[in-house]
């Protein structure tokens, strides 16, 4: 699968002109049926915030110059990935067409949750395992609330999960 941002992210393993993530570190080979697109969360946010993943040289980065300002001028660096991630709160809630991902305003607290638990994993364990256990927190976690799932126009299949109030 691919996996693009769609507002402008500068970070070495994202391609400025396309948005198109490095996931070849992670997932040299896809799976279907065992490998999941919320496997990528966690990968991904470990991509975003660990020094390794800036510095990698066992990877040729898909921006050079974010890596080479990395390197060379970090204060730089996070000033130019600040400006990227202000304007991309702008679009948050923009979903091009044909994504299999949707994102939509839901209720907060579902989405505090999510990202405690992928901010809380134990980086110790190899990767194959966070993502086990990402899955059986998340199934363990809504297991007893009640969801809808649906398929919109576009198939896009969306969960939408009620908010505290209804």
């Amino acid at each position: 699968p691919k996996l693009s941002f769609v507002s402008e992210v500068f970070h070495p393993m994202v391609e400025l002109a396309t948005g198109r993530v490095d996931t070849g570190g992670c997932f040299p080979k896809w799976h279907p049926g065992k490998d999941y697109a919320s496997f990528v969360l966690p990968y991904l946010h470990q991509a975003m915030v660990k020094r390794d993943f800036f510095i990698e040289e066992a990877r040729t980065p898909l921006n050079q110059q974010a890596r080479d300002l990395f390197l060379e001028d970090p204060a730089a660096f996070a000033e130019k990935a600040a400006e990227c991630a202000q304007k991309s709160l702008q679009q948050v809630y923009h979903n091009n067409p044909g994504c299999s991902l949707q994102f939509t305003k839901g209720p907060v607290e579902a989405h505090d949750k999510i990202i405690e638990s992928l901010r809380t994993a134990d980086t110790s364990y190899a990767m194959e395992d966070r993502k086990a256990m990402l899955v059986d927190w998340f199934c363990n976690h809504y297991k007893n609330q009640r969801v809808h799932v649906g398929v919109e126009a576009s198939t896009v299949e969306t969960i939408l999960l009620p908010s505290a109030k209804q």
